[in-house]
């Protein structure tokens, strides 16, 4: 019975969404046109050709096609929380090459040390070589005796 009752809701606001038209509509049961899933895919190709040759990527030499890509993706739209560091990274990066400057950075071994090491530097990283050849476990052995 609960189960039918967030279903109803859920299934009503679905609805006063499609009625408003205010946002898009993921998982719909009504019929889409295939000219409008043609429009929408050409869209997501033509944003996705302008991010594949924006300054970030456009050394890389991919084998594969912005409408592979397109292709590929569901319906939902996708957001890597990691996005906003990686954004701040790339213009990091940007300004010291534009300055001719060297960026130095630190690995540190877990998150625990990054936080100590992070007032003292711009850039820091979790190295994955250092956190493997460290025994940091959590378990305790008592031997007899």
């Amino acid at each position: 019975m609960q189960q039918q009752r967030v279903f109803l809701k859920r299934t009503a606001a679905l609805l006063s969404v499609r009625k408003t038209g205010s946002s898009p509509r993921f998982f719909s049961m009504s019929f889409v046109r295939l000219s409008e899933e043609d429009a929408r895919f050409e869209e997501e190709v033509k944003k996705t050709e302008k991010w594949f040759a924006s300054p970030r990527f456009a050394e890389i030499k991919r084998p594969y096609t912005a409408a592979s890509v397109v292709e590929k993706r569901g319906t939902l739209p996708v957001i890597y929380p990691c996005d906003h560091q990686a954004q701040k990274l790339w213009a990091l990066l940007q300004k010291y090459a534009a300055d001719k400057k060297p960026l130095s950075t630190m690995g540190a071994i877990d998150p625990i040390q990054m936080t100590q090491m992070a007032p003292h530097q711009e850039v820091l990283y979790v190295s994955g070589w250092a956190c493997s050849s460290v025994l940091a476990s959590g378990i305790s052995f008592q031997f007899p005796g």
